[in-house]
């Protein structure tokens, strides 16, 4: 996965519910493969909207 610190805890806390369900390696290798793609969406999606955002002026706000 990431070298995020948030990324590793959230797979770290899912394999050890993975655990305690009993689930077999092959699908504890298939949830890893799925969180890891979420994860690296999630973070482009982030990425372009914080350069979008960087790039378009503000919105005028009235109060």
């Amino acid at each position: 996965m990431t070298n995020d610190v948030h990324g590793k805890r959230a797979m770290q806390q899912c394999n050890r519910h993975l655990d305690m369900l009993g689930v077999d390696n092959k699908v504890k290798q298939l949830v890893y493969m799925y969180m890891e793609t979420i994860y690296r969406d999630a973070y482009a999606k982030g990425q372009a909207d914080a350069k979008t955002a960087m790039i378009s002026p503000p919105l005028n706000q009235s109060h």
